[in-house]
């Protein structure tokens, strides 16, 4: 059975107004490529993909693989240099699909549910870009909803970046994430690896429900009946990760007691607890678990009684880029007393415009910089480059405040555990993508001290 490849053709930069009439016009490599993987023509290679029930063929050629994969390069110039047909059972045929077609014509439409396959594709191959793009899309869709099944796909393929963002996403919408279908297929390892953590926005009581429902699932998939015994077995190693004694002694009668995973022994100690009588048992953490603090990238001095005016005529721009994937939460702006300020504010990533803020309103307070928070955290891309513009909107007042000099072109921002750090660059803001206004470059000096962020 044929494999099916999208048949609709790629999108190019071409006017097909002007090819309109021309029939089978192919206006440009990219539409050639893909009619040659559509068409078959000239194919000299067949694969026969995904599970024998399920298995599709589909037909390429080894030169245009060889080209965009070092592994297919390998393969033909080695023992299946003389192969017709090669058999693929480890991937899904709509996933061989999107890596063929990305091959032909570097497009990849990718969705949530088959770029986790896709991105096993491209690994598998060896099509950089395409792993790139595929971790790029995963990470930018992320949601309570789908944050464990990438999780543990993310830990199978090594991409220790996107577990990271996984796991940032459980820490803030714990409670949410763990009530979706997806927490129940986890393995136990990664179960321990969640209840651990330290910066879960989490009561514990909502981890024990879950640790529960999650061996409930576990009792089905290996056939055990559903008892508090075989329960209990299945959580030994886990239990101890939940921090009982930051309950309430009543959440903790009407949750734990009650759901009869405690032995006898396990009760009392926790009720001696509670009744001020002993210390916590050993093997309970009695630390909070705290939410993470936002980090500050400090980047400029004050200048020695240097003011600047924020003309409305300018605006005020500033490039940057993180080392590793963050969450960016807003910008240092300065101030003056006694200012009033109404800033607009233009952030892009690349040349697209991903936030836009058209009051910016604040009133100085004494403190030398003011704290912008963007009113969603955005996820921000390991060395994508990103940049920010803010320009005056009172045009009748002249707006004064501080300037900032000695720009750092690059810091490193390690989090208070000492156990993370990223390196933020900070560059000359593209002048081009502004219409109709100056560009005032605060690489080195001037405006937009600070970059307020978290993991």
């Amino acid at each position: 059975m044929p494999g099916s490849i999208n048949l609709d053709p790629p999108n190019c930069d071409c006017s097909s107004a002007s090819i309109a009439q021309v029939e089978d016009a192919h206006c440009c490599l990219k539409q050639r490529f893909w009619w040659m993987l559509h068409s078959q023509t000239l194919s000299d290679i067949s694969f026969i993909v995904g599970s024998d029930s399920e298995a599709k063929t589909f037909h390429a050629h080894k030169n245009v693989l060889s080209a965009g994969s070092s592994v297919f390069r390998s393969m033909f110039s080695g023992n299946w240099a003389a192969e017709s047909s090669v058999r693929v059972p480890d991937i899904e045929p709509s996933a061989f699909s999107i890596l063929l077609r990305f091959i032909y014509t570097d497009d990849a439409p990718l969705t949530v549910e088959i770029a986790s396959q896709v991105l096993y594709a491209a690994k598998k191959y060896a099509v950089f870009i395409l792993e790139m793009q595929c971790s790029e899309f995963l990470q930018k869709n992320l949601c309570p909803n789908n944050a464990f099944t990438i999780l543990v796909q993310a830990k199978s393929f090594s991409e220790k970046s996107l577990a990271e963002s996984c796991l940032d996403i459980i820490d803030e919408t714990a409670e949410v994430a763990m009530s979706c279908e997806d927490f129940l297929e986890i393995d136990f390892p990664t179960l321990c690896e969640v209840l651990k953590r330290d910066t879960m926005e989490v009561k514990e009581t909502a981890l024990f429900d879950a640790a529960v429902r999650w061996a409930t699932a576990e009792c089905s998939r290996k056939g055990l009946e559903v008892t508090r015994e075989n329960q209990r077995s299945l959580l030994e190693g886990a239990l101890p990760l939940i921090r009982f004694p930051l309950m309430t002694q009543k959440e903790f009668t009407t949750t734990v007691a009650k759901s009869g995973i405690f032995n006898n022994q396990e009760l009392v100690d926790m009720y001696y607890y509670f009744s001020g009588c002993s210390e916590a048992p050993f093997k309970y953490n009695t630390t909070s678990r705290s939410s993470k603090e936002p980090l500050i990238a400090s980047r400029l001095s004050i200048g020695n009684c240097s003011f600047s005016i924020l003309d409305p005529e300018s605006y005020h721009g500033l490039g940057f880029s993180f080392s590793k994937n963050v969450k960016l939460l807003g910008f240092g702006l300065y101030t003056h007393v006694p200012f009033d300020y109404n800033l607009k504010l233009l952030l892009y990533e690349g040349k697209k415009l991903i936030y836009e803020d058209e009051s910016v309103q604040f009133k100085a307070t004494g403190d030398e910089i003011h704290r912008y928070y963007l009113k969603t955290a955005i996820p921000s891309m390991a060395n994508i480059y990103y940049s920010i513009y803010i320009l005056n909107k009172e045009p009748l007042l002249p707006t004064y405040t501080l300037h900032g000099t000695d720009g750092k072109t690059e810091i490193t921002v390690t989090d208070p555990s000492g156990q993370r750090s990223v390196r933020i660059k900070f560059l000359s803001p593209p002048f081009s993508i502004i219409e109709g206004k100056n560009v005032k470059n605060c690489c080195h000096s001037g405006q937009l001290p600070a970059i307020i962020f978290k993991w």
